[in-house]
């Protein structure tokens, strides 16, 4: 058993070794004796040869088996020991810390990496695909340009109006003769009886006069009349949710603050749009779950907007949730009282920056290509979703990495 002993005995303290760690060029060590060279010298290298090495060293398992059978006296000792000094049990928590932070970093280099190589195939089939697709996009189309099929999909955009979308081709009305008809001729030739339906079509048919294109219907149509608002939602839902909206309401008040505000917050969708005004009910569901649960807005959102594209609405879906969950992690993890994984100031500095980058891209928004702000909001839109799964499974699997680190 003694001569055992000297075989397994640690190259540094010449004693048996407790938690036997292999480097790669092939010596071991005790675990406490590695801590204690590393916390020291600062440096990832073996203390005999000087090799450096990589990642974060295990515990070599069968060296430690063999140990406990060929000597378990010696190495119970030894274990003693090492638990009754507090030293060596906090030098060895943190080499642990230290190695896992690293590793960390060099595995979300490594993910970071395969993600760019795999988004820039993707993103290039998108953008291709949704350009050629964008080149005949209907939005844009003026109306004096329209067929009746036009009106017809027009009108179906409303849901209160499908039921006159036939009428247009029925009785050949383009668009030219859209906006020609007084409001007494236009409801005749819809047959329009009910007052709300009137108020709603000519109010309608007020907007593509003075912008003389639709109004978006679908995502995409919004992202080819406005991409900075896009790319602005994209980018600010995710990193301030709540900045987000507070700036909606700031600036974009009756462009985007009122409809979304009613797009989330009613029951019932009409698709008639004449009441301006926010009710006090609508007032208090929308702040409740901007303060509370921000991505729920979003899952409203999209859910009521996207009608005929599942596979870009399971991807919103799935992004805010997982975005939702990492918030409700994070601030579980910060009034749990566990001080150690607060790191208030590194969160802070990543809102600071996520802020410096929205404002910076406003500000040098008119001269950034198309094409680059067309790869940031696809990568946002299909590429993200899979980063936050992995964010959120290394949230959730590295306190049991830890426990098994220092068991």
């Amino acid at each position: 058993s003694r001569q055992f002993s000297e075989d397994f005995a640690c190259s540094v303290c010449f004693l048996l070794a407790v938690q036997p760690t292999s480097l790669q060029c092939g010596h071991t060590f005790c675990r406490p004796c590695l801590a204690k060279w590393y916390l020291a010298s600062g440096k990832k290298q073996c203390p005999l040869c000087s090799q450096a090495y990589h990642g974060h060293p295990k515990i070599n398992i069968h060296i430690k088996n063999m140990m406990e059978k060929l000597c378990p006296e010696q190495l119970t000792e030894r274990e003693k020991d090492i638990d009754k000094s507090l030293k060596d049990q906090e030098m060895m928590k943190k080499f642990d810390q230290a190695l896992l932070k690293e590793t960390r970093k060099i595995y979300s280099v490594r993910a970071f990496c395969h993600g760019i190589t795999f988004s820039a195939f993707v993103t290039a089939y998108l953008t291709w695909y949704w350009r050629l697709s964008e080149r005949s996009s209907f939005a844009e189309k003026p109306v004096k340009l329209w067929k009746p099929h036009d009106v017809k999909a027009w009108l179906e955009d409303f849901t209160w109006a499908r039921e006159y979308a036939n009428k247009s081709i029925e009785s050949n009305t383009d668009g030219g003769k859209l906006l020609a008809l007084n409001e007494e001729s236009l409801l005749g030739l819809f047959n329009v009886s009910e007052p709300a339906h009137q108020a709603a079509l000519m109010s309608a048919v007020a907007i593509l006069k003075e912008r003389d294109v639709k109004m978006p219907a679908t995502l995409w149509e919004y992202k080819k009349l406005f991409p900075g608002r896009c790319l602005f939602l994209a980018h600010g839902m995710k990193a301030f949710p709540r900045a987000t909206i507070l700036s909606l309401w700031m600036y974009f008040y009756e462009d985007m603050f009122v409809p979304l505000v009613k797009l989330t917050t009613d029951t019932i969708q009409t698709g008639i749009e004449a009441e301006t005004e926010i009710k006090t009910s609508q007032w208090v569901s929308f702040v409740f779950y901007s303060l509370m649960l921000p991505q729920w807005i979003v899952v409203t959102a999209a859910y009521r907007v996207i009608t005929n594209d599942s596979f870009t609405l399971m991807m919103i879906i799935m992004n805010a949730i997982l975005i939702q969950v990492l918030e409700i992690l994070w601030m579980k993890s910060f009034f749990s009282g566990n001080w150690e994984e607060r790191d208030i100031t590194h969160s802070l500095l990543s809102y600071g920056k996520h802020l410096l980058l929205a404002f910076t891209c406003m500000v040098i928004w008119p001269i950034i290509p198309r094409f680059l702000c067309d790869l940031v909001f696809y990568c946002a839109l299909y590429i993200r979703p899979f980063i936050m799964c992995r964010a959120v499974y290394l949230k959730l699997g590295l306190p049991n990495i830890r426990l098994q680190i220092m068991r």
